[in-house]
């Protein structure tokens, strides 16, 4: 059996990560050392390398700091503060900080505002019943470039004929993975533009003088 063909038994057997559902957060405020804990307990298998860290004290007060996370209420983390730590842990393999903050900016507002409140929990579930959905096309399109990995190293034999169609293969599917990313950060772009002009709208508005916005009124 060559490589590839191992490889199609891997790709069929591919699933979506076993990750965390919300119902499975604790509804309690925990502190740090325990979000780390739970963190790592639940996402271990995901790492590429056992001495990775899925999540430390350091990340948390960076991701803080830089305003990709809440901050916490009397030193504890709620079940959302916990949805953002996972989002952002799979988003931070492709994304710059950045990019991971002008896309959880609205859900942060959301939040932290008074009253009506986006349910972050419901939107999380959400994106992980479509990312299920998207499993089986994603298999479909990862044997396809297979076929065509094998189809470019006809000819070669051995060890040479080996390398080419690994070689062809990750090609294919960096290509793919580079043209998504390009398309990621065209969006998030657009989406900090719009940020931006609403930013200036509210500062326009705050520095107005009342007589002004009565007049305009």
């Amino acid at each position: 059996m060559s490589y590839l063909d191992q490889l199609e038994e891997v790709i069929r057997q591919l699933d979506v990560p076993d990750g965390i559902r919300a119902e499975e957060i604790p509804d309690i405020g925990m502190y740090m050392d325990q979000v780390t804990t739970f963190m790592e307990n639940r996402l271990a298998r995901q790492k590429r390398y056992p001495e990775d860290a899925v999540l430390t004290k350091t990340m948390i007060n960076n991701y803080t700091k830089n305003r990709l996370l809440p901050p916490p209420e009397n030193k504890k983390y709620s079940r959302e503060h916990v949805l953002f730590l996972i989002m952002i842990y799979y988003m931070k393999s492709f994304l710059s900080i950045g990019d991971i903050r002008t896309l959880l900016t609205p859900l942060q507002e959301h939040f932290e505002a008074d009253g009506d409140r986006l349910p972050i929990d419901e939107v999380y579930e959400q994106g992980r019943a479509l990312n299920a959905l998207q499993v089986p096309e994603m298999k479909e399109h990862l044997l396809e470039r297979i076929a065509s990995a094998r189809a470019g190293a006809v000819g070669a034999e051995g060890a040479e004929q080996d390398y080419l169609e690994k070689l062809f293969f990750i090609s294919a599917i960096s290509m793919d993975v580079y043209m998504k990313k390009q398309l990621i950060e065209h969006m998030i772009d657009d989406m900090r533009r719009e940020q931006e002009g609403e930013t200036e709208v509210k500062k326009t508005r705050k520095g107005r003088r009342p007589k002004e916005r009565e007049k305009s009124e």
